[in-house]
């Protein structure tokens, strides 16, 4: 999944998110960039056979910021499992 969020530039967001591992121990591969497909402002992989929460602090550097959530595990049948996404800005 892919999602482009709207963001000023040089203020502070969070992005926090829970994920787990899928079929045949498949990691969430979590990207965030300031172009399609980039992960400048972070990647990050989970390893927990259980639901974890991740929270991640990022400064625009564009109008535009992209995450994207992956299948960490290129096997074919692979899962993995992300849920509650959330994009913070300030206030």
């Amino acid at each position: 999944a892919r999602k482009s969020v709207t963001t000023s530039i040089g203020t502070t967001y969070t992005v926090s998110w829970y994920d787990k591992n899928g079929v045949n121990s498949a990691e969430a591969d979590v990207q965030i960039g300031t172009t399609f497909g980039g992960k400048d402002l972070g990647e990050y992989y989970t390893s927990d056979v259980g639901w974890t929460y991740h929270i991640h602090t990022f400064v625009a550097g564009t109008t535009t910021t992209y995450i994207m959530l992956m299948v960490g595990d290129g096997t074919a049948g692979s899962t993995c499992f992300v849920d509650e996404v959330s994009v913070t800005g300030p206030g």
